[in-house]
């Protein structure tokens, strides 16, 4: 599903990379702050069920590892 996400994404030429955003996925305390803004924005969100900062975070790692 993520990896048909990905493509999706790629062919509308949408960043499919936290580095695209300029955001450093290794630099914890970067990402940090924006698992935090996105959290916050649950009302503009199309996450549904349980999603806490661990969740976004390996939701984060598997996007990026099928964006190679």
């Amino acid at each position: 599903m993520l990896a048909q996400l990905v493509q999706a994404y790629q062919r509308f030429n949408l960043p499919t990379t936290l580095a695209a955003l300029e955001v450093d996925i290794n630099n914890r305390a970067e990402l940090d702050r924006v698992i935090a803004h996105t959290l916050r924005r649950r009302v503009d969100s199309l996450f549904t069920g349980d999603v806490n900062p661990e969740v976004l975070r390996a939701a984060f790692e598997k996007v990026e590892y099928f964006s190679r």
